[in-house]
């Protein structure tokens, strides 16, 4: 007989959906994976701002999330610093770190992007021994063409799926990291988008010893395929784990065996919206 979970063993999902209407379509499909991966045995912490009939959209979610959190959205500063993700600084400032800090120590907490879908359960990957972790590119290209590596042969990197345990530790590198992102931003990225965006940019160069470590090759610091990346803010302990894994990007193609969650990018976002318009 299965056992039922407790509130502590319950994974909490974190995310944001704000203006256009695609972004609306995701949330509804990324909502309907969670049920079906995990009925009632999850935490969904979401923000939502400036989409089209928000207050019977949240009803309808209201209905079907039995643990559902809101995160009150700062309107103005999240729709003009989010929409199409031009400042994702906002994102972690004003959605991430907000649910993070409001948890008890320990929580497994999942900060993931609203175009995903879950096609299986993920409790597995907590039985690690990490505080923090992200997914990066092996062995295939980005969604953009690109290869895997960057122009400095560093593995590529990629924000929208993270894995988390609340900890003061966490909870103080999600602020730094939110700070440096905004930072990034307004310099219009000093790292010249080395890993596609501002806050993989920042994320990496946090990681690197507070950016003290940033012109060395990865080699001599990050063992992608190790357990742990040992080095990182006030001893955070990092882990890896491969985009193929838990933020799979190439969302035309089969779906691999070793797939629990896909990033819907490029033409299946058409896809979807005209699916369920």
């Amino acid at each position: 007989m299965e056992r039922l979970k407790t509130e502590a063993d319950k994974i909490s999902f974190v995310t944001q959906c704000v203006g256009k209407n695609f972004s609306l379509l995701h949330l509804g499909a990324f909502i309907q994976s969670l049920l079906d991966a995990y009925k009632d045995n999850f935490n969904l912490y979401l923000q939502v701002s400036d989409i089209n009939n928000q207050e019977e959209f949240l009803k309808k979610i209201s209905n079907k999330v039995k643990n559902l959190t809101l995160i009150k959205a700062k309107n103005s500063q999240i729709k003009d610093d989010c929409e199409e993700n031009r400042n994702p600084w906002a994102r972690i400032l004003e959605c991430w770190t907000p649910a993070i800090d409001s948890m008890e120590t320990g929580s497994k907490v999942v900060l993931i992007d609203c175009d995903t879908v879950l096609l299986k359960p993920i409790d597995h990957f907590f039985k690690k021994d990490f505080d923090l972790g992200f997914t990066f590119y092996k062995n295939h290209t980005t969604p953009y063409g690109d290869v895997s590596f960057t122009n400095k042969k560093r593995n590529r990197v990629n924000c929208g799926v993270m894995l988390c345990r609340a900890s003061s530790q966490s909870k103080n590198f999600f602020r730094k990291f939110a700070s440096i992102t905004r930072e990034f931003v307004e310099e219009e990225n000093p790292l010249n988008g080395e890993f596609l965006a501002p806050d993989q940019d920042a994320f990496m160069w946090i990681l690197s010893n507070e950016g003290q470590d940033w012109k060395q090759p990865y080699s001599n610091k990050f063992d992608l395929d190790g357990d742990l990346i040992r080095r990182g803010f006030n001893s955070l302990k990092v882990k890896p784990f491969t985009c193929r894994e838990l933020n799979e990007p190439e969302s035309i193609g089969k779906i691999h065996e070793k797939n629990h969650i896909i990033h819907i990018k490029r033409g299946w976002r058409t896809i979807l919206t005209k699916l369920m318009k």
